[in-house]
C-alpha cells in the first residue's frame, strides 16, 4: 500500500514512542508471572491452554492433538482460565488470597 502525500511530511501521522522503563517493566512481569501461572497448571489444564491460547490451534484441532472430545477441550480450557485467573489475582493481592469453598445449603 502507497501513501500518497503529495509532497506534505506534514500529513503523515507521527508514530508514538513509548520509552517509559516502567511501563516496559511492568509488561515484562505480568508476562512473567502469566508464564509462571501457566507452568503450575495441572498438565491436562496447560495442554489446551497452550494449544488454544498460546499457539491459537482450533478447538477440533486439539481435540485431535490430545486425543478427546471437543467439548472436553473445552471445559478443561475452561477451567484452566479460572485456575490461570484465581492464581494471578492470588499473586496479585496476596493477603486477599481467601480459600473459599461453596456453602451447601439445607433445609
Amino acid at each position: 500500500m502507497v501513501l500518497e502525500t503529495d509532497g506534505d511530511e506534514s500529513a503523515l501521522p507521527e508514530l508514538a514512542v513509548i520509552d517509559d522503563p516502567m511501563v516496559d517493566l511492568t509488561r515484562r512481569e505480568g508476562i512473567d508471572a502469566l508464564r509462571r501461572a501457566v507452568q503450575a497448571l495441572p498438565r491436562r489444564y496447560r495442554e489446551v491452554v497452550v494449544l488454544c491460547d498460546l499457539e491459537d490451534v482450533d478447538y477440533a484441532d486439539a481435540a485431535v492433538a490430545l486425543g478427546c472430545p471437543i467439548g472436553t477441550v473445552r471445559s478443561r480450557l475452561h477451567r484452566a482460565r479460572g485456575l490461570l485467573l484465581d492464581k494471578l489475582n492470588q499473586d496479585r493481592n496476596p493477603r486477599q488470597a481467601v480459600s473459599l469453598k461453596p456453602v451447601r445449603c439445607v433445609s
